[in-house]
């Protein structure tokens, strides 16, 4: 195969050659016969028909299709909507009864059918499956010469057929040229492979998206996304980014070319599902993330029995198009379901995507979600897994006590683990009701090995193995795993801030500034990278520059209610430049400001503005009431440098060995 293949679109009867700019319909071009004359598409009318295709099921605005094909012209809208109604001719297609190009009225287009992007190898298989031998021997002057030419009139008739005596030395041809045929066949029914595979070793499935836009069934889509994502990490040959990494592209038409980039990946699956009655139809292909050039593609329409089999039908097909010789391990854990009531799959499907919004109520939902999974199978482990990992959360976002929480998140991450002991996500649910919970550190340290153990690519056993190792005032240990979950995890914002606060911690503030620098070119208004960049400013006396980033974070944040821990962070990080700079009233009315909310991190983080005022007394009855009511991340206090002031006092060490740590 050549390394740049040629690409081509298909979809009905109709191919697009972008390279030759040819518009064909089963397998000639296709000419426009009106008043006695052939026309062909124009320049124009194909660059529409290009840009309609690229953006397949998304609605294309009007003004956008005019500054695509006109740019920097002043163009009126009848010149687009003639060129729509004469692709509409080309196609044979109605805006009333539309197969191919939807008007959005007022708004734009949208191309509804169903295209796939091929390349000039796959092509020709399919056009090896459509061969056909037309002779016709005439008795006087014997076989008659193919008819010439390949232009196709809409208006022409269809040809008349062919009636032929075959010799046996013809006979023998279309037997050879059928076999050849029927090998292409069943190649191109199994995934043909569209360009050159590279070598793989990490891929990303990014959300399934629906075939046809206006009926699409997340609950489905999110199921067949997840479901490929956790029968691939079980090929311990590849990284696969897990269900948290991908999900920011589940509402986009992505580059799949730039979510390559980002999610550091050689290869995306890029997904349609549709399900219609007893059957579900699927388009599933391969992509090279380096430059977005499918490497194998296929369709499925299946009879649908159960979610389950069609999951298990596409996940052994990818695999098999990875190339890769599979253990027996990796062969049993492809194959694995953690339940077989479909019901409670849904509902955990439900639990998980709420739990993502790291929100009170999408918390609530999520617990919601998983305890009616748990109802319709009571041994769903992984349902209970993420039952606790919900309840983890709510201890640092509330609404429910700490007491409750910390009760119920254990006894979930226990049956967790009693019902599945080789499930990595039990075992970190039960290493972080250790870390937030019961400060069992030996036993956090034991969970979370285990968990890395069974699964060394989740992002979330690497991230709370690193809360672990600060703890225990390993910082730099710290960094380097909360890298390891990056990694992992690229486009999961929890890790990403966990390693902004890491580096920071570990008091690497050149390199903390260029990580906060880098997610604020990303996302210029990240309150948590502007408070982690405040900081580091301030640590290296900048404390001019910290202060407008801390207030242009708060004015980000300043629609959030009085529990919202981002505006306490905020604040804290204001309060302590303030004091640092010497300006104590300033400081003072912050930490009045701070004593105001229904945050579980107020009482820590107003000690760190005490701390900087020198106000020992007051900061340490702050830390008391803050170990009283088992503030989240308490332990952070061991390490991070805001709280330099109070390391001298014996009330310091006293505080950590209250949370069995050392001083």
């Amino acid at each position: 195969m050549g390394e740049n293949p040629r690409l081509f679109y298909e979809f009905g009867p109709f191919r697009v050659d972008e390279t030759e700019r040819r518009l064909t319909r089963e397998g000639a071009e296709v000419v426009l016969s009106e008043n006695g004359k052939d026309e062909r598409l124009s320049p124009k009318t194909f660059d529409l028909l290009l840009a309609l295709l690229k953006y397949e099921g998304r609605m294309v605005r009007r003004e956008e299709l005019i500054e695509h094909l006109w740019p920097g012209t002043f163009v009126e809208d009848n010149r687009l909507s003639d060129n729509i109604s004469i692709l509409r001719k080309f196609l044979g297609d109605t805006s009333k009864n539309s197969k191919f190009i939807e008007t959005v009225p007022k708004y734009g287009y949208r191309f509804v059918a169903e295209a796939r992007q091929v390349s000039d190898e796959m092509v020709a298989v399919v056009d090896q499956r459509k061969t056909r031998i037309l002779i016709e021997e005439s008795e006087d002057t014997g076989p008659v010469p193919l008819a010439q030419g390949n232009a196709l009139s809409l208006s022409s008739p269809s040809p008349p057929k062919i009636q032929s005596r075959l010799p046996w030395i013809i006979l023998i041809a279309v037997v050879l040229i059928t076999g050849v045929s029927i090998s292409a066949v069943t190649w191109f029914r199994r995934g043909a492979p569209v360009a050159s595979p590279p070598a793989i070793k990490s891929i990303a499935v990014l959300p399934f998206k629906p075939l046809v836009p206006a009926s699409g069934d997340p609950a489905l889509e999110l199921g067949m996304t997840d479901a490929l994502i956790n029968k691939l990490a079980n090929i311990r040959q590849i990284t696969v980014r897990p269900t948290s990494s991908v999900m920011k592209y589940a509402s986009s038409t992505q580059d799949l070319r730039a979510a390559g980039e980002e999610l550091k990946v050689d290869v995306l699956v890029d997904g349609k599902v549709q399900r219609d009655g007893d059957r579900i139809r699927l388009s599933v292909q391969l992509v090279r993330a380096s430059d977005g050039v499918p490497i194998w593609a296929e369709q499925f329409d299946e009879e649908f029995k159960d979610i389950f089999t069609v999951q298990d039908s596409v996940s052994e097909r990818v695999a098999a198009a990875l190339a890769l010789r599979l253990t027996g391990e990796e062969k049993k854990g492809l194959a694995k379901r953690y339940t077989d009531n479909a019901e409670a799959y849904q509902l955990y499907l439900k639990g998980l995507y709420h739990w993502q919004t790291f929100s009170r109520d999408g918390l609530l939902k999520s617990l919601n979600f998983y305890n009616a999974a748990i109802e319709r199978d009571p041994k769903y482990a992984l349902a209970y897994a993420g039952l606790a990992n919900t309840y983890n959360v709510i201890t640092i976002y509330g609404p429910l006590s700490v007491s409750e929480s910390m009760e119920k998140s254990r006894a979930a991450a226990l049956r967790a683990v009693e019902l599945d002991e080789t499930l990595a996500e039990a075992h970190v649910a039960l290493g972080a009701v250790k870390i937030m919970h019961e400060w069992d550190w030996p036993g956090a340290e034991r969970e979370l090995k285990r968990a890395i153990a069974l699964d060394p690519r989740a992002a979330a056993g690497h991230n709370l193995y690193g809360y672990y190792l600060q703890a225990m005032g390993r910082q730099n240990e710290a960094v380097e795993e909360m890298k390891k979950a990056t990694e992992a995890a690229p486009q999961w914002f929890i890790v990403m801030q966990d390693r902004l606060e890491s580096t920071f911690g570990a008091r690497r503030y050149d390199e903390a500034i260029a990580l906060s620098v880098e997610a604020l070119r990303l996302e210029p208004d990240d309150p948590f990278a502007l408070w982690v960049l405040g900081r580091c400013y301030m640590m290296t006396g900048r404390h001019d520059e910290a202060v407008p980033l801390f207030e242009r974070g708060l004015k980000v944040v300043e629609s959030e209610g009085p529990e919202s821990a981002t505006r306490v962070w905020l604040l804290s990080g204001l309060g302590y430049a303030y004091a640092r700079a010497g300006r104590r009233v300033e400081a003072q009315k912050v930490v009045v400001r701070m004593r105001a909310s229904e945050s579980r991190w107020k009482n820590l983080y107003v000690a760190m503005v005490l701390a900087g005022l020198g106000e020992r007394d007051q900061a340490f009855a702050m830390l008391d009431e803050a170990y009283r009511e088992r503030a989240p991340f308490l332990w952070q206090v061991r390490f991070l440098p805001e709280y330099d002031a109070l390391r001298s006092d014996p009330r310091y060490a006293a505080l950590l060995r209250s949370m069995n740590l050392a001083a």
